[in-house]
This record gives C-alpha cells, sequence and structure tokens, in this order.
C-alpha cells in the first residue's frame, strides 16, 4: 500500500446479508509509518478500532480494540489484502464464539475495501 489520500467502505452483513444500514465511507489520510504498523482506519462496531498488525506480503492480520463494548469471550479478526492502491479485507465479530456453526447468530462481518485517491493529503 502507498501512502496518500484514501477513500475507505466498510459495509455490514449478517449471515451473508447486508445489514439496511449505510455503509460508511470516509476519506483519511495514511502514512508510510500507519501503513507499516498496520494501523488502516477500517470500521466494524462503534466502539472498536483497528490498533495495528503485522504484514505477511500483501495480507495483513490486525489486532481490533473494541473497548469493552463486546460480551466477553467475543472475537474479532482482521483480514485484508492490499494492493499499491487498493486493499479489500473484511472485520469479523463473533458475538456468540460456542454457536452452532449453522447459526448465524451473533456473527457479523464488516466488509472492508479502499481505494488511493491522491499521494497527498492536502484538504
Amino acid at each position: 500500500m502507498l501512502p496518500g489520500l484514501w477513500q475507505i467502505t466498510s459495509k455490514p452483513q449478517m449471515g451473508g446479508l447486508m445489514v439496511p444500514a449505510a455503509p460508511k465511507i470516509e476519506k483519511r489520510c495514511l502514512t508510510a509509518d500507519a501503513i507499516r504498523e498496520g494501523k488502516i482506519p477500517m470500521h466494524a462496531l462503534p466502539a472498536c478500532t483497528v490498533t495495528g498488525g503485522t504484514w505477511d506480503g500483501p495480507k495483513l492480520s490486525a489486532k481490533v480494540d473494541c473497548k469493552n463494548a463486546l460480551p466477553d469471550g467475543a472475537l474479532t479478526a482482521v483480514e485484508v489484502v492490499a494492493k499499491d492502491i487498493s486493499f479489500e479485507g473484511v472485520i469479523r465479530v463473533t458475538l456468540v464464539p460456542n454457536a452452532a456453526q449453522e447459526a448465524d447468530q451473533g456473527r457479523i462481518n464488516y466488509d472492508q475495501s479502499g481505494q488511493r485517491l491522491s499521494d497527498t493529503c492536502s484538504p
């Protein structure tokens, strides 16, 4: 990924269905340091923030801090595949980790995408 001005879109899904909520779209300046540290500002639940992660080639596995907003035992996972000027990924939130495999209760995915708009972050 290259630094610069990015447009980042998050779309929630439950059980493979789009949630009737408008996608969150925002423009953010990503620095070389933020990219290197995996601090890509993706969105999930309002109280959750991507706090960083590790890159394995073009793949980012990131950590999410939800500030105690999720029930005990809830799980989060972030997976992103990046190119120089775009990325695709998902934030998975599992509120009830012991739910049966076929049950979609308590599972929310936030599809993520990003597109680099400019190499500068000027307003």
